[in-house]
């Protein structure tokens, strides 16, 4: 059976565990953003903006003069637009400075003048940094504008009148001197006298009519509004926006880093065609499970029961590490908690030195492979029973020595003499893709790989089971072994 299943691509990680494994860089985007946020309430000045509404009279010498307003559609917009744009000229720019006592606008404030849709009104808008100037700008330029609309008119029909009585004066001498000459029976002045009379008659009408055209520019419809809010947000919401951006920016960058990591986690699930067993806490050569904590014992009682359900004895289990050496642990807290269940357990450890041994079962054993193989000693007489029910067998002193044997057929002969004597053979294959760890592997039934959670990628667990295929070494189910879950020495 292939230990490969479905491909191990990269799926998007789980919310809980991105959060959970990248709480700090969450938080370190959320202050960022809030800090930005804080910076920028404590250095940007508040505006504040009021508006004001006038509405325009025809007057002559204007743009919306009364030819202008009586005209069609497209000349009226066209005056408006004029008016618009003569609002915020210079002539009363100044007018409004020399009124308020300061330049308006003044730096860092905006005057703005729109034309109502289809209105003879312009709206006036006025943004300052206090709401005092905001509405004084407002109101300063709706009078000045006025005022300078009215004089604009009165000047233009003050000169029109003007113009229009020299005329009269002018065709009333003229008619004087042809009705003279007409009582002298000068006939071409009696042809004259009525073209005169009836240019005086127009004139006087047009001078009627010229003084009666009214000078009012037009009135402040809405004064300037009284400023209560300014046009920024409420800080309350700017920092609450900055919070929120942070964290899901904070998120983001999580999720990506999860992604691009691509790290085994103990929460999750076993891989396609590799079932996780159980989950335990590393621990190298320290105290056996049951010495530090029930937790961590109760982890290796959960593995000990995948482990006969799955691979019953009498076997000869491989137990073998991705990335880091965490089999050793593994392999000797699992044949403590089988021989817990009366079952006969050998682990064979080539690794092994006595000093590791004697910190993890309390005794050291006196010979190893090296002795065995190169003097062909009885190996039953050589496995140090250490434990009640568990056996040792190591590598001896000659760790270079016991190395070289672990693919000799004597090795192979030797374990499948041992295996018919106990229960479980555990054999601690250390790092997976070493050629060590490749030759115990294959002298076993089967293996049962350890998988360091938070340092071992999703690709490094695939490879090891393409090698294994390869090698055609079967894997029945995994480990997690946690560097620092509950109960952690």
């Amino acid at each position: 059976m292939s230990n490969v299943g479905l491909p191990l691509s990269r799926g998007i990680p789980s919310l809980m565990s991105v959060i959970r494994h990248h709480v700090r860089t969450i938080v370190v985007a959320t202050v960022v953003f809030v800090g930005f946020a804080g910076f920028y309430l404590v250095s940007a000045q508040p505006t504040y903006t009021s508006s004001s509404l006038i509405l325009l009279t025809p007057v002559p010498g204007n743009p919306l003069s009364p030819e202008n307003a009586s005209g069609n559609g497209s000349q009226l917009a066209v005056a408006m637009d004029t008016e618009a744009h003569l609002l915020p000229s210079t002539a009363v720019s100044k007018a409004v400075s020399e009124d308020l006592g300061r330049t308006t606008p003044g730096v860092n404030e905006v005057l703005d003048v729109t034309v109502p849709s289809n209105t003879q009104m312009l709206e006036i808008t006025y943004t300052a940094g206090s709401p005092e100037r905001a509405e004084a700008g407002a109101q300063g330029f709706a009078d000045a504008y006025l005022d300078y609309r009215s004089k604009r008119a009165t000047s233009g029909q003050e000169s029109r009148v003007k113009e229009l009585r020299r005329q009269v004066d002018d065709v009333e001498r003229d008619l004087r001197r042809a009705t003279s000459q007409a009582s002298g029976e000068d006939s071409s002045a009696s042809q004259e006298t009525p073209l005169l009379a009836s240019r005086l008659a127009q004139l006087g009408e047009d001078l009627s009519e010229a003084e009666s055209v009214s000078t009012n520019p037009g009135s402040v419809i809405n004064p300037a509004s009284e400023v209560t809010e300014s046009n920024e947000l409420p800080r309350w919401i700017l920092v609450a926006a900055a919070i929120l951006l942070g964290a899901l920016t904070g998120l983001v960058i999580a999720l990506v880093r999860e992604w691009r990591r691509d790290l085994v986690r103990n929460a999750e699930v076993g891989e396609p065609g590799l079932p996780a067993w159980s989950t335990v806490v590393a621990s190298d050569t320290g105290p056996l499970v049951r010495v530090r904590g029930p937790a961590e014992h109760e982890a290796y009682r959960s593995l000990r029961a995948a482990v006969v359900a799955n691979a019953p004895g009498p076997r000869v289990l491989g137990v073998t590490s991705i990335g880091k050496n965490v089999a050793t642990a593994v392999a000797t807290n699992l044949a403590v908690v089988l021989a817990e269940a009366d079952h006969s357990v050998l682990l064979v450890a080539p690794g092994l030195e006595g000093s590791m041994v004697e910190r993890a079962m309390g005794h050291p054993p006196r010979h190893g492979l090296v002795e065995i193989l190169e003097e062909h000693l009885d190996p039953r007489q050589s496995v140090e029973s250490v434990e009640d029910g568990v056996s040792v067998l190591v590598g001896g002193q000659d760790l270079v020595e016991s190395s070289d044997l672990l693919s000799s057929p004597a090795f192979r002969a030797m374990i499948e003499d041992l295996r018919r004597d106990f229960d479980y053979v555990l054999v601690d294959a250390g790092v997976a893709g070493s050629a060590d760890g490749d030759a115990l592997l294959l002298v076993t039934d089967s293996a049962m790989v350890a998988v360091p959670t938070e340092t071992t990628t999703r690709a490094q667990l695939q490879s090891a089971l393409a090698r294994f295929d390869q090698l055609g070494i079967r894997a029945l189910g995994s480990v997690r072994v946690d560097p620092g879950g509950p109960g952690r020495p």
